[in-house]
């Protein structure tokens, strides 16, 4: 309830995980640990995704990310709103410097 959506994400990785290990020692129980291997692996994913955002929109990288991603195929990235040479010079110049703060 009062965590953040990445802080919830591992802990409930974290709880089916629990659940899962004791499983794994039973032959009669291997579905029921399949099952929750496959729930922890998608909050494990979906953590990542949100993770990886949060870090991408720290580096003001987020929105080029995105345009890229739903780019259309056969357009050059370049004629894409957002991905021109000017504003990713601006948003890569803008990562180098909060990466090597200059």
């Amino acid at each position: 309830k009062h965590l953040d959506s990445v802080d919830r994400e591992i802990f409930m990785a974290n709880c089916i995980d629990t659940m899962r290990v004791p499983l794994v020692s039973f032959s009669f129980a291997a579905s029921r640990a399949e099952s929750l291997m496959a729930d922890a692996d998608s909050h494990i994913d979906r953590y990542i995704e949100l993770s990886t955002a949060s870090v991408l929109k720290s580096f003001g990288l987020y929105e080029i990310s995105e345009a890229m991603k739903f780019a259309q195929p056969g357009i050059a990235l370049s004629r894409v709103p957002g991905l021109d040479s000017q504003t990713l010079a601006v948003s890569l110049n803008n990562f180098y410097g909060v990466l090597f703060e200059r």
